[in-house]
């Protein structure tokens, strides 16, 4: 994937092919590894440890968001909630 990286990236800027064309042209870029390594040719960022160190800092503020929902989502949310811990707890 590296050495056809910039083919692929003037091709994809230039000629917009629509999602089902890039996945019959080239279907590893829809596997997780080959994913985080065409984001990381294009940004230098690595994406599981960016993407894992955002979700601990803003956890805590999604749960309060979903804990303070009323309503018919807040019952859904409350529920899902409630399963959560109760399996975080039980592992722990």
């Amino acid at each position: 994937m590296a050495k056809t990286f910039a083919h692929r990236r003037h091709e994809i800027i230039n000629q917009t092919p629509s999602i089902e064309d890039i996945k019959a042209r080239w279907p590893a870029l829809f596997k997780a590894s080959h994913l985080q390594d065409e984001f990381h040719r294009i940004t230098t960022v690595h994406l599981e440890s960016k993407f894992m160190s955002k979700l601990d800092e803003y956890t805590p503020k999604l749960l309060a968001l979903f804990h303070s929902k009323g309503g018919a989502l807040g019952l859904r949310l409350k529920a899902i909630l409630h399963k959560v811990s109760f399996n975080y707890f039980s592992v722990c």
